[in-house]
């Protein structure tokens, strides 16, 4: 939202949101089985950036997508809340063709959380979508404390 533009990517987001994280790592540290285990938690219903991006447009942000090789110059040129992690965001690692966050997130869809839903399986709670109900939840807190500007359209809603 800060930059404006955001790169032009297919990839996929896990927005798993914070309650749902509390009472799910409440729920397994308590199970006996659980021990000796690995928990993954991660949301079953990630979104697209892309989507995202349409849904923050949608909500009176304007934001282009642009090339990622655009974006990045367009992230490094300009003071954002991500910049005291410029380098893990553009930083190039192996070879040098993809960038940390690039490969932060190819990694983060390769987690198995196949122990986490199956030890939630009978928990009575449930991962929540991540629809335009809870990001708007989301925006309309951020703009409250003043860490997003109000967006620039739509000031009927909530913020």
């Amino acid at each position: 939202i800060q930059l404006q533009s955001a790169p032009q990517t297919d990839w996929v987001i896990d927005m798993t949101p914070v309650d749902y994280l509390s009472k799910a790592i409440a729920h397994i540290s308590c199970q006996p089985t659980s021990i000796g285990k690995v928990f993954h938690l991660t949301n079953p219903n990630s979104l697209t950036l892309e989507h995202i991006i349409a849904q923050l447009n949608s909500f009176g942000y304007f934001i282009q997508t642009v090339q990622y090789s655009d974006w990045q110059r367009i992230f490094q040129s300009r003071v954002n809340a991500l910049t005291p992690l410029a380098t893990a965001v553009t930083g190039l690692v192996g070879d040098g063709s993809l960038t940390r966050l690039e490969v932060w997130l190819a990694g983060n869809q390769m987690f198995d959380s196949q122990n986490a839903a199956s030890s939630l399986r009978q928990s009575g709670f449930a991962c929540p979508s991540v629809d335009v109900q809870l990001l708007e939840t989301y925006l309309s807190y951020l703009v409250r404390s003043n860490t997003l500007p109000k967006p620039q359209s739509l000031p009927s809603r909530r913020y």
